[in-house]
């Protein structure tokens, strides 16, 4: 087993297990360059190697960081903020709104800025995003909708360069998660089991019935919407038992954290019993090549690096371990 681990001490932000809601989100990409970009409460010191988002890409003092992402090329951040207007009863009062910026890399300066953008995506070259404008506490919560947010609603193509924009009508499926895949360059959207493709270039997209929408980058395999998850092939939407059953015989259920290796792996987390384990899977030699435990934070775009924060189990609980984050390097069997 190949597992290379650089340990270095920092002050983190709490964050909630995988797929729940973090009350401080903590938010970490790696580019290309191997820089780590972490976000860290206000006041604490950046370690050394890192940037803190918050110090790098604060854009003032009424908007917090809630997201972050790296384009394929490492040369574009996208940037989800929160823009408080108010700490009064929301339904009396806007709360605030949401508001997504593009960065340029080198020179840190905005390409873009879409206010009411909830979900974002980059396309597979970088040059385009898709954004859904959303307001979950608006339809949560009964707060009063953001000024502005019903001219810009729906979902949008957006060219980063010029900022022209493209409206796509996804035939009444809402947006849940989306998904720009690399391997067709087709944008999936799911909601309540419903999966609508949309294609880009053709300005045309359907109702598909597809197991998934989370394909590998070569588009041999889907990562399966339902409980539990599993490994189909994509060539005729069938699982792939052999791996499903080897996986959950030995580690119970799995669920998608990332790609690994250029898409050549896949990264899991499972359920096994006090524990965070995670495991890489080889979607060549059909086995697993790597493990490790703790709480995947983020990752670079070839899938190569994470960071991971380590765990601790006190009187049988699972917690993180604070102070602290390991940089997991993953290699292939080779």
């Amino acid at each position: 087993m190949n597992i290379k681990i650089q340990t270095t001490i920092c002050a983190i932000a709490l964050v909630l297990s995988i797929g729940g809601e973090a009350s401080v989100q903590q938010m970490i990409v790696i580019s290309k360059e191997g820089q780590v970009y972490i976000t860290l409460p206000s006041g604490k010191e950046t370690p050394r190697g890192m940037m803190n988002l918050k110090n790098q890409f604060q854009i003032d003092g009424n908007c917090g960081i809630a997201y972050s992402s790296l384009d394929a090329s490492g040369e574009k951040m996208g940037i989800q903020y929160f823009c408080r207007l108010s700490n009064d009863d929301c339904s009396k009062t806007q709360m605030g709104f949401y508001r997504i910026i593009i960065y340029d890399m080198n020179s840190k300066r905005e390409m873009l800025i879409f206010d009411h953008g909830y979900m974002f995506k980059f396309s597979p070259d970088g040059k385009r995003v898709v954004i859904d404008v959303d307001w979950p506490f608006w339809r949560d919560d009964g707060c009063i909708p953001p000024q502005g947010i019903d001219e810009i609603a729906g979902t949008w193509v957006i060219d980063i360069q010029s900022g022209k924009k493209e409206k796509i009508d996804t035939l009444g499926v809402g947006v849940q998660y989306l998904n720009w895949s690399e391997h067709d360059g087709n944008i999936y959207f799911y909601n309540n089991s419903q999966i609508f493709k949309y294609d880009p270039v053709r300005r045309k997209g359907e109702i598909v019935d597809l197991p998934g929408f989370i394909f590998s980058p070569d588009g041999k395999y889907i990562i399966g919407k339902g409980d539990p998850v599993l490994i189909y092939r994509a060539s005729d939407n069938q699982p792939v038992k052999e791996w499903n059953d080897n996986i959950r015989n030995t580690y119970g259920r799995f669920y998608f954290e990332s790609w690994a290796l250029n898409g050549g792996a896949v990264l899991l987390g499972t359920y096994k019993p006090n524990s965070q384990h995670n495991i890489v899977f080889d979607l060549k030699e059909g086995r697993v090549i790597q493990e490790f435990d703790g709480f995947v934070k983020g990752g670079d775009a070839a899938g190569t690096r994470f960071l991971v924060s380590p765990i601790e189990i006190n009187k049988g609980r699972v917690s993180i371990k604070k102070d602290s984050y390991d940089i997991i390097e993953v290699h292939s069997s080779d």
